[in-house]
């Protein structure tokens, strides 16, 4: 078994570490869960290799804001943003 890497109190881009609150349980390993507070101000929960792997941006609030921010500056055609031409 490995040893526990305490990630209490780490910061990281848009959340930061609170504490541990539980065990995830897969199929065949188990891992700690840590409770997050993100920039946003809401609290969600995250697995340590989702965290350390850094797929783990914020509570969902940083995905919503780009989409918003894309939508502003271009259109959505073809699977892929374009800007907008000026008419």
């Amino acid at each position: 078994m490995s040893k526990l890497i305490n990630l209490t109190g780490r910061k990281f881009p848009h959340f930061q570490v609170i504490e541990r609150c539980g065990t995830y349980i897969a199929k065949y390993h188990k891992e700690p869960l840590w409770l997050c507070r993100c920039e946003c101000g809401k609290y969600f929960e995250a697995r340590t290799t989702v965290i350390r792997s850094g797929r783990q941006k914020s509570c969902g609030c940083y995905r919503a804001r780009l989409a918003s921010e894309r939508a502003r500056a271009g259109i959505w055609s073809g699977g892929r943003w374009k800007k907008r031409e000026n008419a």
